[in-house]
């Protein structure tokens, strides 16, 4: 980068450097064209009056020899038939007829003409003015300038050192303004970014390296959570089964206790399994592995066969799980839909209270399937709301371990939501219940 900048602004030096030299090379000629016209303007007036006083012809042939060949003005009288009478850098015997000059024809009808040619043979510029003098003869001045070809060739070696002089001075302020430039950027600190608004043109970067920082500390304290979460999770269960199993090894445990020490093993080994497969379902859904293509599913063919599978855990819980609505489609992948709806419903049976009621409703509105979920349980408190959709949070953790919760369930179905595009809303009262809506897109 910092090449790139030394080298564009050595460039963009040496290209304003030309330009500017030709541009002010072009007004100077310029500049001088109309100097030269104005003068030989002035001047051939002026000799023009002084040969239309002297009127006698010898007289005027002397006053128009005082104009000797090493004045750069060249002075001719030309005759009303186009003859030339004196030409002071020329030999008259050999010039031929003038008649037919833009200058001279211009003199003749207006009394003054004006003509600029560019000569082949000597590839110099001439410039011409005619007067008409009183007695029908014509009085031209011509004054010769190299062409701007030939003068920008007469400046060039001094054109040339400046040249040199200017890129030496431009490579030595290019270099420094490069470092002026550079350092800060340089000197950014990418943990803090939004303290280094050195440049404008920086800061939609700086801000999302910013944004890419909070992101990253952000998963990083998630990793460091879920890590932690998950350690203590494991950590219990395999504290109980080895505890149980220590006592069926060493043979301290009573007979008629073996049986119950064998079904404590087997229930914290389910725990493990079914954390480990939640755990499992959490990191193919934020990876987005799932390898399973999308189908039509039937929301309400799913949430009855959810309530048939919970019956079960319904009645154990004493609660009545009632499913409504119609039939809806939507594009997702089944086995997703249907660990949506499960966990919801199981979710609501196990924080309720006894003899309570959870409400499954299927229905659509705007090209969107709604999932309703809604008990007379427990309820959320307020401060919890934002926070039941995390990994191993748990409102009442004792509640929790009691139902054999991982911890995982609502965390799992935000994440299902989020992989069909959807929209969860949640809704609750302490000790009245919690209502979950789920909106996916049916199209």
């Amino acid at each position: 980068m910092k090449k790139r900048i030394f080298k564009s602004m050595v460039l963009l030096a040496s290209i304003v450097l030309v330009i500017s030299t030709c541009g002010s090379l072009l007004i100077y000629y310029q500049f001088m064209t109309r100097q030269i016209e104005s003068q030989i303007a002035q001047e051939g007036m002026c000799i023009a009056g002084a040969v239309n006083i002297i009127a006698d012809e010898d007289n005027v042939l002397a006053y128009m020899r005082t104009y000797d060949t090493e004045k750069p003005m060249r002075l001719t009288l030309i005759q009303s038939d186009g003859s030339v009478v004196y030409d002071n850098f020329g030999d008259t015997a050999v010039m031929e007829n003038h008649l037919a000059r833009p200058e001279v024809i211009d003199a003749i009808e207006k009394g003054t003409g004006y003509c600029a040619r560019f000569s082949d043979t000597i590839g110099k510029r001439n410039y011409y003015y005619a007067v008409r003098l009183d007695n029908g003869n014509i009085l031209r001045l011509s004054y010769t300038t190299n062409s701007i070809l030939l003068l920008g060739i007469s400046v060039l070696p001094l054109f040339a050192v400046c040249f040199i002089i200017c890129l030496v001075v431009g490579f030595i302020m290019a270099g420094r303004m490069t470092r002026n430039i550079i350092k800060p950027i340089n000197n950014i600190d990418l943990q803090h970014p939004k303290k280094n608004f050195v440049y404008k043109e920086l800061r939609p970067l700086l801000i999302r390296i910013n944004r890419q920082n909070d992101e990253r500390n952000k998963n990083e304290k998630m990793r460091q959570e879920f890590s932690a979460n998950v350690s203590h999770e494991l950590k219990t269960p395999l504290t109980s089964i080895s505890g149980y199993a220590e006592l069926l090894k060493d043979g301290i445990a009573a007979k008629e206790d073996v049986p119950k020490f064998a079904e404590k093993i087997y229930k914290e080994a389910g725990r493990m399994i079914n954390l480990v497969n939640d755990i499992i379902k959490i990191s193919k859904l934020d990876e987005h592995r799932i390898g399973i293509e999308k189908e039509s599913v039937d929301l309400l063919k799913v949430a009855l066969d959810v309530a048939e599978r919970l019956e079960m855990v319904a009645e154990n819980n004493r609660v009545k799980v009632n499913v409504g609505g119609y039939p809806v489609t939507v594009p997702a992948v089944s086995q997703m839909i249907d660990e949506l709806i499960y966990n919801l419903c199981e979710n609501a049976i196990k924080y309720n209270h006894p003899g309570g009621r959870v409400d499954v409703s299927i229905t659509a509105a705007n090209n969107r399937a709604r999932i309703e979920v809604s008990d007379t349980g427990i309820g959320i408190p307020d401060q919890y709301k934002d926070r039941v959709f995390e990994r191993f949070f748990r409102v009442d953790k004792s509640h929790s371990r009691q139902t054999g919760g991982t911890g995982l369930g609502l965390a799992i179905v935000k994440h299902i939501v989020e992989y069909h595009h959807g929209e969860i809303q949640l809704s609750s009262k302490l000790s009245e219940g919690t209502k979950i809506v789920v909106l996916l897109n049916t199209q």
